[in-house]
């Protein structure tokens, strides 16, 4: 802040319109200050300037403390999205692993059991054609224990 002098001195001096009078209004306000005032004023407007820079670093700190923040929680949202997936990616990898095994199991049951049912088949097949084998071979035992003095067998009345 000025003085009251230098206010007074300020006020005393006349407004010149020409670069001429401009240096002499410069030498006049200069030697109507005293050296201490000069650096009084220099100090102050020193110490603003520092506080100024100062004020915008701190500004600057917490922008950048803010931003750094908000990408921390950026990243840390991130990796979670991450494990969910990698997650959900497991369980996916598990329900298809199980699914397979159902799957070949379920096909192994099947392919068992159609094994089964032709085997059963073919052995009721097998069962019939013994019979059957089974059947001439006593009927022919039969016919040539009793003789064969029946010139023309009856012929079956049921077909089978």
């Amino acid at each position: 802040m000025l003085s009251e002098r230098a206010v007074l001195f300020y006020h005393k001096v006349p407004i010149l319109s020409n670069c001429a009078n401009d240096a002499a209004l410069s030498n006049q306000i200069a030697t109507g200050f005293n050296n201490q005032q000069l650096n009084s004023i220099a100090l102050s407007s020193a110490n603003n300037n520092y506080e100024t820079a100062r004020l915008i670093s701190d500004q600057n700190l917490l922008m950048s403390t803010q931003n750094n923040s908000n990408l921390v929680n950026a990243i840390q949202g991130f990796n979670a999205v991450n494990a969910n997936i990698s997650a959900q990616g497991s369980a996916i990898q598990q329900a298809i692993a199980d699914l397979g095994y159902r799957m070949d199991r379920c096909c192994c049951d099947i392919k068992t059991q159609m094994l089964q049912d032709k085997y059963e088949a073919l052995q009721n097949a097998f069962n019939a054609v013994q019979t059957d084998a089974s059947n001439s071979r006593q009927s022919e035992f039969l016919l040539n224990t009793m003789g064969r003095w029946q010139a023309f067998p009856p012929v079956a009345t049921t077909t089978a």
